[in-house]
């Protein structure tokens, strides 16, 4: 599984890695504000959702429009309706929000996934 991962957080970046770590995984890390028109190929996408939230929904909107679609995770620091409708309708499938631990992690991943 090749899996991108778009966050600036060194620490969250690990913690993730850390999640999902297995034998059949490749990480791939690109910084948030690289050019959203030429992601990288991959089957899961995790994306952070900071402020400037802009830059979050280009690049899922940039992974959502690629081909083949990843699965896409966005991280959420704030949670609110209106943020996580912006992320899904960019084409999250996921919005998880932060903090949350490796197990759900990994159940996110793995529902994203099998809905592929």
């Amino acid at each position: 599984m090749r899996t991108l991962l778009v966050e600036e957080s060194l620490s969250l970046r690990a913690l993730m890695r850390f999640a999902l770590q297995g034998p059949d995984v490749e990480f791939v890390e690109v910084d948030l504000h690289s050019d959203p028109a030429a992601p990288p190929t991959c089957d899961v996408a995790i994306v952070g959702a900071r402020y400037p939230v802009d830059s979050s929904l280009r690049m899922v909107a940039a992974l959502a429009a690629s081909h083949p679609r990843p699965a896409i995770l966005a991280l959420a620091t704030d949670p609110r309706p209106d943020r996580i409708d912006k992320l899904t309708a960019a084409g999250a499938d996921c919005v998880l929000s932060l903090p949350f631990t490796p197990d759900q992690l990994r159940r996110a991943v793995a529902e994203s996934l099998e809905d592929r």
